[in-house]
């Protein structure tokens, strides 16, 4: 099994749509990947509205979802650490992070957007989880 954390600013938009898009797709296609998500920024508050709304549209629920802290020794548990901006990747770099550990999905922050901003970029982020399944080495069924 291979695991990967998704990381933004603060856990609330994109890690945690990438986290439950990676699980339904590892399910749904029978992959040997399991996400998590953290922001370099968290307090511990819920996901987003917009961001829950936009992964019920596609059958995935997050409601008990709550942000958390990035802390530099997680990164020994994950196989990849997929982030979501070269600014995420410079702050973990910063904390003594292995770059060659890091994956930029360059994927733009919703934050305070209207939800069908949050609808493009859930599906952005879809798309791009082929670079996490290349990355880790692991072909679709």
């Amino acid at each position: 099994m291979k695991r990967v954390l998704f990381v933004c600013t603060g856990n609330s938009c994109r890690s945690p749509m990438a986290e439950g898009l990676m699980n339904q797709r590892a399910e749904r296609e029978r992959l040997p990947i399991e996400a998590d998500s953290a922001g370099i920024s968290a307090f511990g508050g819920p996901i987003s509205d917009n961001a829950l709304t936009a992964l019920k549209e596609v059958g995935i629920d997050m409601q008990g979802h709550m942000s958390r802290q990035f802390y530099p020794a997680m990164a020994q548990s994950y196989d990849l650490i997929a982030v979501m901006s070269p600014m995420h990747e410079y702050y973990l770099t910063e904390m003594g992070v292995d770059k060659s550990k890091i994956l930029v999905m360059d994927v733009a922050d919703p934050y305070g957007e209207n939800l069908e901003t949050y609808r493009k970029i859930r599906d952005e982020i879809s798309d791009k989880l082929n670079m996490v399944t290349e990355r880790l080495g692991i072909s679709e069924n």
